[in-house]
C-alpha cells in the first residue's frame, strides 16, 4: 500500500513566487513547488532559491508527480501608509475611525485621522533624532506599542509607519518576563504606553498623551520621504512575536510589501460588498488577524469600529454594538467558540443582520451552521 501524504503550505512573500526544493522522506526524489506567497523568513535564502534548476525530478515510488501552482499577478510595492494617504485624499470627509467607551464617542474623518497621525509622526521622528536613539541590532527602527484597543491605538500605529519606523505590538496583560524578553531581543527605540512599567527596562518611553501634546507643535501635512526614518534592510512594517507556547517567543519580520501582497489577495478573493460601510477591529494587536481588521477597511475607504476587549468578551454587548453600526458578519474575524456564542445571542434576540460573502446575501437566521475560523 502506498502511503498518503497531505502537505499544506501557507507562505507569504515575493509576488513573483519562489521555487522550493523539498525532500520528501523516507522516499527519494525531489519535487518543486511554485507558490505565490512565501514566508518572509525565507527571503534571506532568495539567492539560493533563484539559482535552483526549475525542472521536476522523478518521484521514485510516486507514480504521478503533482505540481502545486497558484496564479501570479504583478504587485506594485508601496508603503501601506502611502496607500492610506491616497484614500484619505479621495475620502477626506468620510468617517474613518469610530470608538465608543461608555458615554465617550470619538469619530474621525479620513482627513482628521491623516492630519493627526502626521503630527504625531513628526513628534516621533524628532524624539528619535533629538535623543540620538539608535537602530537595533538588525538596523531597524522599531517602536513598541503597549496600549489597549482604542482610537488612540490606531492613530499611534499609523503615525509610527508615517515616521518611517515599524511597530511592535505588546499587550498590557503580558507577564513581565515576556515583555522583558521581547524588549531585550528586539531593542525598540521607543515604547508608547498608557501605563509605564519596569518591564520596559531602560528603553525610552512616551505616553500617548505626551505624544499628543508634543504633536501640537507640528503641521498636518503628509511627511516627505526626507522627513522619515530610513530602514536599512527592507521596508519593515511590523514585528510580531509568537506566543512562545512551544518555547521562547520569536519575532517575525513583516515588510510592507508582504502585508500588501496578503491584503490584495484578500481584496480579490473576499472583496468588501457595496453595502459594507464599517469594519471591526476587535482582535488583540499581538495576533496577525489584527492586521487585516485594521488596514483592510482603511485601505478601502471604509470606517473601522474599534471594539474594547470587555465588549469582545460579552456576546450580548457585541451584538448590540454590531447592530448599532450595521456591521455585517462578513467583516468580522471570529473563532468558532465566539461565533457560536454570537449566533446563540442573535437567535435569542431574533436580530436580523446582513451577511455578505462574495456578494451573496444571507441573514443570521440562515447561517446557523456557517463556521468562521
Amino acid at each position: 500500500m502506498q502511503p498518503s501524504i497531505l502537505l499544506l503550505l501557507s507562505f507569504i512573500g515575493d509576488p513573483r513566487g519562489f521555487y522550493l526544493k523539498l525532500m520528501l522522506g523516507p522516499f527519494t526524489g525531489l519535487v518543486h513547488f511554485c507558490v505565490d506567497f512565501c514566508f518572509t523568513a525565507l527571503q534571506h535564502y532568495r539567492d539560493i532559491f533563484e539559482n535552483l534548476e526549475y525542472t521536476a525530478f522523478n518521484m521514485g515510488s510516486f507514480p504521478d508527480l503533482s505540481i502545486i501552482k497558484g496564479s501570479t499577478s504583478y504587485l506594485q510595492p508601496n508603503s501601506l501608509h502611502r496607500l492610506f494617504e491616497d484614500v484619505a485624499d479621495s475620502k477626506a470627509d468620510d468617517i474613518a475611525l469610530i470608538y465608543e467607551d461608555g458615554d465617550i464617542l470619538n469619530r474621525y474623518t479620513y482627513k482628521e485621522l491623516n492630519g493627526l497621525s502626521n503630527r504625531i509622526a513628526r513628534a516621533l521622528y524628532d524624539t528619535i533624532r533629538n535623543n540620538n536613539l539608535p537602530r537595533n541590532n538588525d538596523e531597524d527602527y522599531i517602536i513598541a506599542v503597549n496600549m489597549q484597543p482604542s482610537d488612540k491605538l490606531v492613530i499611534t500605529l499609523l503615525a509610527i509607519w508615517k515616521c518611517g519606523a515599524a511597530y511592535l505590538p505588546l499587550d498590557p496583560s503580558f507577564p513581565q518576563p515576556r515583555v522583558e524578553h521581547i524588549i531585550q531581543e528586539s531593542k525598540p527605540a521607543v515604547i508608547i504606553y498608557e501605563e509605564d512599567s519596569s518591564a520596559f527596562l531602560n528603553t525610552k518611553g512616551l505616553s500617548y498623551d505626551t505624544l499628543l501634546e508634543l504633536s501640537s507643535n507640528y503641521n498636518n501635512f503628509n511627511l516627505s520621504d526626507k522627513e522619515t526614518l530610513e530602514q536599512m534592510k527592507d521596508d519593515l512594517a511590523i514585528v510580531l512575536y509568537t506566543s512562545g507556547s512551544t518555547g521562547i517567543p520569536k519575532g517575525v519580520r513583516l515588510p510592507h510589501k508582504v502585508i500588501l501582497n496578503r491584503l490584495q489577495w484578500q481584496f480579490k478573493t473576499f472583496p468588501y460588498s457595496v453595502t459594507e460601510k464599517v469594519g471591526v477591529f476587535k482582535t488583540a494587536l499581538t495576533f496577525v488577524d489584527s492586521i487585516s481588521e485594521i488596514w483592510g477597511p482603511l485601505l478601502n475607504g471604509l470606517a473601522i469600529l474599534v471594539v474594547r476587549k470587555a465588549i469582545t468578551q460579552d456576546p450580548e454587548k457585541l451584538v448590540t454594538l454590531l447592530e448599532k453600526y450595521k456591521v455585517g458578519i462578513g467583516s468580522i474575524v471570529l473563532t468558532t467558540s465566539i461565533y457560536s456564542h454570537l449566533i446563540a445571542q442573535i437567535t435569542l434576540r431574533k436580530v436580523i443582520m446582513t451577511v455578505s460573502v462574495r456578494e451573496i446575501q444571507f441573514t443570521y437566521e440562515n447561517i446557523k451552521n456557517w463556521k468562521c475560523v
